[in-house]
């Protein structure tokens, strides 16, 4: 009753993975039929196998081998053996950032071959910090399920939050950054409506937030004449709750690592770049 979630949950994530796969297979004229899941152990990483395992199977996609790792796993050579042994189409990983790190140079030593790329389901591969820990090599190509807007750069706010963003953490406006940002109006928003610090007020007043561009007037900003929701700033339409605390309106986009130019947005459509296409097959090493 007192948990709310304005972030996607595990279905989303790979409901909008699921979509992208289909529509690049579409594109390329390509066929990809097999996959593999290599998911951290904790209930992240286990709702990630779960609704890859529910959603993909039954829209054709075979599972050849799923791996659960502990946390701060020091070596990934069996499991990338393993997956290298079963020749999938594609893998699905869901790693937070050091066990990413570890992973993706790894998968760079062993020359893991995936022509329908590696999909990686966020979380560590939406860490700046990720970037600065890996050989570039090791991250071209890859898809990443991403929860903000990677078109950030073409809004009027950017500039000015990115450099109070970076003058507090060192790097600028990016997935985790424009999360806590959104969700801090999001709480100033709850309590004006609230007016009250009593459990239940506040309580009541999560259930009942409806915010959208169009009525964000009590926490609307101005930048250059130009208003924005900051609620809103990861990319999405309104924040509304369902009866279990979730935000429905919430979800994120694929993008694509290309050689030159990190996070091409890609899927959905509207999201896309003119110009933009995605790369399939995936080189190989």
């Amino acid at each position: 009753k007192y948990v709310f979630r304005d972030f996607n949950k595990a279905s989303y994530d790979l409901k909008e993975i699921l979509g992208a796969i289909q529509l690049f297979a579409k594109e390329t004229k390509m066929t990809p039929k097999t996959f593999a899941l290599l998911c951290e152990g904790t209930d992240w990483g286990r709702s990630s196998a779960q609704f890859a395992k529910k959603f993909l199977p039954p829209a054709g996609f075979k599972l050849l081998v799923e791996e659960s790792y502990p946390q701060g796993i020091s070596d990934f050579t069996p499991q990338i053996l393993k997956i290298k042994a079963a020749k999938p189409d594609f893998l699905i990983i869901a790693c937070y950032t050091p066990d990413h790190i570890l992973f993706s140079k790894q998968y760079m030593e062993q020359k893991l071959y995936l022509p329908f790329g590696l999909w990686s389901v966020g979380a560590g591969a939406e860490d700046p910090t990720f970037y600065k820990a890996v050989p570039e090599r090791a991250v071209h190509y890859m898809f990443v399920q991403d929860d903000w807007d990677v078109l950030a750069e073409q809004r009027v706010w950017f500039p000015e939050l990115d450099r109070k963003i970076k003058q507090k953490l060192g790097y600028g406006v990016g997935a985790y950054a424009a999360c806590g940002y959104g969700t801090m109006y999001l709480t100033k928003d709850v309590l004006e409506r609230a007016a009250s610090a009593d459990r239940d007020k506040i309580r009541d007043a999560i259930a009942a937030t409806d915010i959208t561009a169009e009525n964000c007037g009590r926490i609307e900003r101005v930048v250059d004449g130009k208003k924005y929701c900051p609620a809103l700033i990861r990319g999405i339409q309104r924040i509304k709750f369902d009866a279990q605390g979730q935000n429905t309106y919430s979800h994120g986009m694929i993008t694509q690592n290309q050689p030159g130019k990190f996070k091409v947005p890609l899927y959905p459509l509207e999201v896309r770049p003119p110009g933009a296409k995605v790369i399939l097959p995936i080189p190989k090493w």
